[in-house]
């Protein structure tokens, strides 16, 4: 896998990996390597350090998040730790990495629901957005941090990524929704790369099995220090996962694989 640095402060730098293919197989070949799959508050934030013409600003990737639609056309938008996507990556079959969409079972999407609050601040702590589909117009450049989606999604970085927008002539980031189906689905979330003058959009329609797809990973680790050494050294343990400064981290024994 490729490997980018980008400088975080005096102290710190994140490491970006970089797999491509589709959604599922992206996500095992960085499994494999234990660098667990970015969210968009990390791509925020390493796009904000970068700068516009960086290449993590560059080019697109899936995130963490998830798209979760439902019949009535609802849309439910899940963080990392609730993405139903990723809680079943370790399932996934042959048959279904050719799946556009992750059907989600009837238990599962009731849960999530359930779990869904339309506040940012209260989702942000209940990990699932009830995102209502007039809240898809293209979001302001410079109101990105006021939006539902865009506080919920990075509540720290927002507002600088939508100066950062700006900066780029891009006056407003629109958000892609997938249609509604019979059957409620999952699909994660993609951010499009800056394109100076046009746009950066939020989408949640992406197709899991695109083939030209590309996932980042990300470990952020102190300054001109080997990210492994340092995970060894200072995590901490919990779940069976390690977590360092808000990352986690995905020991090799606990990879999670395809077959």
């Amino acid at each position: 896998m490729d490997k980018l640095i980008v400088q975080i402060n005096d102290d710190e730098a994140m490491e970006v990996y970089t797999a491509e293919g589709n959604f599922y197989r992206s996500i095992a070949t960085l499994a494999k390597e234990g660098v667990p799959i970015w969210t968009c508050d990390n791509l925020f934030l390493a796009r904000i350090k970068g700068g516009p013409e960086h290449t993590v600003s560059t080019q697109w990737s899936w995130t963490a998040e998830s798209f979760n639609h439902y019949p009535d056309g609802s849309i439910v938008v899940a963080l990392r730790d609730c993405n139903p996507i990723l809680k079943n990556t370790g399932k996934v079959t042959d048959y279904q990495i050719n799946w556009e969409k992750y059907y989600l079972s009837k238990k599962i999407a009731d849960e999530l629901r359930e779990r869904a609050e339309k506040d940012p601040e209260k989702a942000r702590k209940s990990g699932a957005l009830l995102l209502e589909r007039k809240n898809t117009e293209p979001i302001p450049a410079e109101h990105l941090a006021e939006h539902p989606l865009g506080y919920f999604l990075s509540p720290n970085n927002a507002k600088p990524y939508g100066k950062l927008c700006q900066r780029a002539k891009i006056p407003a980031i629109p958000i892609y929704a997938a249609e509604k189906a019979k059957k409620p689905f999952s699909l994660a979330l993609g951010v499009n790369d800056i394109i100076l003058g046009s746009r950066s959009n939020l989408s949640g329609y992406y197709s899991l099995s695109y083939s030209s797809g590309r996932v980042h990973g990300a470990l952020i680790v102190p300054s001109k220090q080997d990210a492994q050494k340092v995970l060894e050294s200072l995590v901490e343990k919990c779940d069976g996962f390690i977590r360092y400064k808000g990352i986690i981290y995905v020991p090799k024994s606990e990879t999670l694989t395809t077959k």
